[in-house]
């Protein structure tokens, strides 16, 4: 490391070099079609500052070319894997107004897979058209032709609203037999007290909608999603009243009556979207 020395309380104008600390691939191995990103790692680089990533076959021979911005001491390129790519590529990275070039790793190129569909499965192994908070699931990717012990990698999002996404769960598994697999326990990341009233969102001519899951894997460059899931709604409500029956009427306006007992909860699922309301049996 370079050192410098100066007056306490003085400023000190210094020069740094710019340095290329490394050049990597995003993924070690990608399938024809799959989508890679070309990395190229600085220190000492402006933001803005232009590269050059150059796509080169084993022989040498030039297969593409791509262009990025350094942002944070980092610059990167995105290229889809073509169909003349075979074999272990790497690739040149090159900022000409600083003088740097660096090349890269080994991808290794294979040939190309169809991943998906992705599937949502309850723990016994049945399709899951909802779920619930708490449930234990199985999220399951087809993944034809890959082969076994590839990593790919899983994500799971949370959407509130088509203005709301939280990445719930993420991690990396196997693939066996054609199939990456993951068990999974719902959970919900948002605050249920954010939501706005239908009334509310109606000045803005915007619409509630029930929460979502929905899971993606990518394995070799390529990314399968599943289709969403629903969320269950669930209203508890603990009495602390006498005994007595209580009617319940729901959004879409059917009626039950409950029994309840003084300090019981009364748990209520697949809510719809609107208000619930409570009643003396008979009121």
């Amino acid at each position: 490391m370079p050192e410098f020395k100066g007056q306490l309380g003085s400023k000190l104008d210094v020069s740094l070099n710019s340095v290329l600390v490394s050049c990597r691939w995003s993924i070690p191995a990608a399938a024809v079609g799959g989508e890679v990103a070309m990395v190229a790692n600085t220190a000492y680089v402006g933001d803005g500052t232009a590269f050059d990533f150059t796509v080169l076959d084993e022989t040498g021979s030039k297969l593409a070319t791509a262009k990025g911005t350094s942002v944070s001491n980092s610059c990167s390129a995105k290229w889809t894997v073509s169909d003349k790519a075979k074999g272990r590529l790497l690739f040149l990275a090159e900022s000409s107004s600083l003088g740097l070039s660096g090349r890269s790793d080994a991808l290794r190129v294979m040939e190309r897979v169809k991943i998906g569909p992705v599937e949502a499965l309850d723990d016994k192994g049945g399709a899951l058209a909802k779920a619930t908070i708490g449930q234990k699931m199985r999220w399951k990717a087809a993944m034809p032709g890959v082969p076994n012990g590839t990593q790919a990698k899983w994500e799971v999002l949370c959407r509130q609203d088509k203005a709301h996404a939280h990445a719930v769960s993420i991690g990396m598994v196997e693939v066996q037999n054609s199939e990456a697999v993951v068990d999974w326990e719902t959970r919900y990341p948002m605050d249920q007290g954010c939501k706005d009233h239908q009334a509310d969102l109606d000045k803005t001519s915007e619409k509630y909608e029930d929460a979502t899951f929905e899971a993606s894997f990518s394995c070799l460059g390529s990314t399968a999603k599943s289709k969403p899931v629903p969320v269950k709604t669930e209203v508890g409500v603990r009495f602390i009243g006498a005994d007595s029956k209580k009617k319940v009427k729901q959004p879409d306006g059917s009626e039950q009556s409950k029994e309840i007992k003084h300090g019981d909860e009364l748990i209520l699922d697949d809510i719809g979207v609107g208000s619930t309301q409570f009643a003396k049996d008979g009121k």
